[in-house]
């Protein structure tokens, strides 16, 4: 059986979870139907289709002025918090990030797409525990490339992660209340 290349491609086969996913990059921002089916890449008829559908399920919001139609994602709806967290986690998964650092002794994502508070601007937040060489830093670009997105990465050496965490660093703390571990036995 021939492996796909990730998850997130097999799902954006699907042009209700690119109109999803346009919505989850884009929180809190308003469009009109033609600058959707423009900016996501779909038809407008296709937008209009699953726009419908999302008003109904609650994940859109849309606003008339006259008889143009505005669309939102719905970010007071408690689904939402859970898709954004769910794509966060099916993001990470896509990129394999343990290609990053093949030695390091654990590979943990945390902040934004972890807590499902991500945005067009945010970048994916990597700790890496191990020496610092671990770090291979063309393949790291090639994940950034493919998930077209900047991924911030923090190293640090075992030891000085140990001594933060009994230390009650407060980036520590942040990191273990909410992160994934990608490889390794934990943090």
């Amino acid at each position: 059986m021939e492996r796909t290349s990730d998850i997130l491609s097999v799902f954006r086969k699907f042009a209700g979870f690119k109109l999803l996913e346009f919505f989850l990059f884009n929180p809190g921002k308003e469009f009109h139907l033609k600058e959707i089916a423009r900016r996501a890449n779909l038809s407008p008829s296709t937008v209009k289709f699953y726009g419908e559908l999302f008003l109904k399920f609650r994940i859109l919001e849309e606003r008339k002025a006259g008889n143009q139609r505005f669309f939102r994602l719905n970010s007071d709806d408690y689904l939402i918090k859970r898709l954004k967290t769910t794509y966060g986690v099916l993001l990470i998964k896509s990129l394999s990030l343990e290609e990053i650092a093949p030695d390091a002794l654990t590979i943990a994502a945390y902040g934004g797409f972890v807590r499902g508070e991500f945005d067009r601007n945010s970048d994916l937040d990597v700790l890496v525990i191990g020496d610092e060489k671990a770090l291979v830093m063309e393949k790291l670009r090639q994940k950034e490339e493919q998930a077209g997105l900047e991924i911030e990465v923090s190293i640090y050496p075992f030891h000085v992660w140990e001594k933060m965490k009994k230390e009650s660093n407060p980036f520590v703390r942040s990191v273990l209340e909410n992160h994934i571990i990608i490889k390794g036995e934990g943090l």
